[in-house]
């Protein structure tokens, strides 16, 4: 009798009851699901108190998983975690034999993936990376410089990624961290970045066996334009948004002064169209009372909005209510929100060489991205916008569905 073959996704960021993190999983997840005939399993790392539940009719498994506070030496309890991961897809009532795929999300997941391997050498082990430090160098707080700590955690990384079957990365930039390690790649600015690969000199390079592009998708049907008679943008008002975590990298700071002279700009030019000009900042974190701070300093109070957090599937509502979306995010491996908010009719401006101006048609680049914390070369994009709204161009796909049934195709090959 034939049996349905199992993909096994693995992971430690995935919505529940009480929180929406780890939604582009859950979105993946759902169009493996939608565009193939493969029986998804979700499993979900967490402590031993931790139950089994639903979301959005997607069962997720819950292993304990064991790790020191704050990341110090990451992989560490990489054999535990493995075990306790295999323990519990066996409870589950899944043959090994019948598992195709696991894909693991974050570095140290991959042990768990190669631990099940040793049960059936035919599964392929797949391994997801989301961000431009794909050896989680730089994850916690403490020990987030120590050199022994940061080496231990390459070293470990190394360990794994070389027997990993395929590295998925969701751009090519985050490809070009993975395959420059332990060297930054050309263009890194972070410095943050530049000096934890700094402890890690004179590690080997790894030696990938296979790598996928595969960037993060938006679900068309809950992201996309709104008829002018269901729009919620205000004809007399021109609104700038951005949806982030408050912190160094989002840099809001740059987006907040690029504002303040694209002000002064549309105010004292008397041959441009006026408009209510705000600007909308969705997202909480630790650099929010400095932007606040800047924002009272300089006047802009009574331009700036500051709309509460909302459910990802109340996101579109916000999108509509956007003439522009800026986010100039400089060490950023894809940001959903880019597309999300392309794919509701609003165009979207970022920084060079990070993973979402890798969609945009090379001609068009100088209209809608900058170089990082370029304030006023960001405040002359948004006058240029707001003067001509220049339609905006993408070479690659964005739909979910899409990049998932192409994704799925090259994983095909791999069983052959």
């Amino acid at each position: 009798m034939f049996s349905k073959k199992y993909y096994i996704c693995v992971t430690p960021f995935f919505p529940t009851p009480i929180s929406w993190r780890g939604a582009y999983v859950l979105d993946q997840v759902k169009a493996i699901i939608r565009n193939s005939d493969y029986e998804v399993r979700v499993f979900v790392g967490g402590s031993k108190k931790d139950s089994d539940y639903e979301i959005d009719g997607i069962k997720a498994y819950r292993y304990n998983t064991r790790e020191l506070p704050s990341n110090v030496l990451n992989g560490i309890f990489n054999r535990y975690n493995a075990k306790s991961f295999v323990k519990k897809v066996l409870q589950t009532g899944i043959n090994p034999q019948d598992v195709a795929f696991v894909h693991c999300h974050v570095s140290m997941h991959a042990a768990c993936g190669l631990a099940l391997k040793k049960l059936n050498p035919k599964i392929k082990v797949l391994l997801q990376h989301h961000d431009l430090d794909p050896f989680n160098l730089r994850s916690g707080v403490l020990l987030r410089n120590n050199r022994f700590n940061i080496r231990y955690r390459a070293k470990k990384a190394i360990a794994l990624y070389n027997e990993v079957d395929l590295h998925i990365c969701v751009s090519e930039a985050c490809r070009d961290c993975l395959t420059s390690f332990p060297e930054p790649r050309p263009v890194e600015v972070y410095e943050d970045c530049i000096r934890s690969l700094k402890l890690c000199e004179g590690l080997p390079r790894i030696k990938p066996q296979r790598t996928y592009v595969l960037y993060n998708g938006v679900d068309g049907r809950q992201f996309k334009p709104v008829d002018s008679s269901s729009r919620l943008k205000d004809d007399n008002t021109f609104r700038i948004g951005c949806i982030a975590n408050f912190n160094d990298l989002k840099d809001h700071l740059t987006l907040i002064r690029a504002f303040e002279l694209f002000i002064k700009t549309i105010n004292w030019g008397s041959a441009l169209p006026k408009k209510e000009l705000r600007l909308s900042l969705l997202g909480t974190g630790e650099t929010r009372a400095m932007c606040e701070k800047y924002i009272h300093e300089h006047g802009l109070d009574s331009y700036l909005e500051w709309p509460e957090e909302v459910t990802h599937d109340k996101l579109p509502e916000y999108y509509h209510s956007l003439d522009l979306f800026v986010l100039p995010s400089y060490f950023e491996g894809f940001g959903c929100v880019y597309t999300e908010a392309y794919a509701c009719g609003v165009s979207f401006m970022g920084v060079y060489h990070q993973g979402a101006a890798e969609l945009i048609a090379p001609e068009e680049r100088d209209k809608w991205l900058i170089m990082p914390h370029d304030d006023a070369k960001l405040a002359e994009l948004m006058t240029n916008y707001y003067k001509n709204r220049s339609k905006q161009t993408l070479i690659h796909p964005y739909s979910i569905d899409v990049l998932v049934k192409n994704y799925l195709g090259y994983l095909e090959t791999l069983q052959h």
